[in-house]
């Protein structure tokens, strides 16, 4: 399953991409389904904001998928994403990613 009606067209300007990853829960586990659970979501959400005065549908972004990440370690977990997005951010693209875990919210500074 793809986000929201994302397109399969590799040269858009915005790649999202999914981190499964729960191996540091401390009590209880599955915040590795929430990058598919947010697929699933977002099909339930409105594509235009009145806010931005803009339709999701006319953004220009494809859904690759989940990276595949180890369990366990989180230090080589976190050089994965960070790499993925240097790739994606090298290409001239825009990275976008559905985490899983908290420990993400200062891995992407590139």
């Amino acid at each position: 399953m793809k986000f929201m009606d994302a397109n399969s067209n590799e040269t858009a300007k915005i790649h999202i991409f999914g981190t499964p990853y729960d191996s540091t829960s401390s009590f209880r586990s599955g915040s590795r389904f929430a990058p598919d659970e947010i697929r699933k979501f977002s099909y339930n959400l409105e594509s235009y904001s009145p806010i931005l005065r803009k339709n999701l549908f006319n953004c220009d972004f494809t859904d690759i998928g989940d990276l595949e990440l180890p369990f366990g370690n989180p230090t080589p977990v976190i050089e994965m994403i960070y790499n993925y997005t240097k790739k994606i951010v090298s290409s001239g693209k825009i990275p976008g990613r559905r985490a899983s875990h908290y420990l993400w919210c200062f891995q992407s500074g590139i």
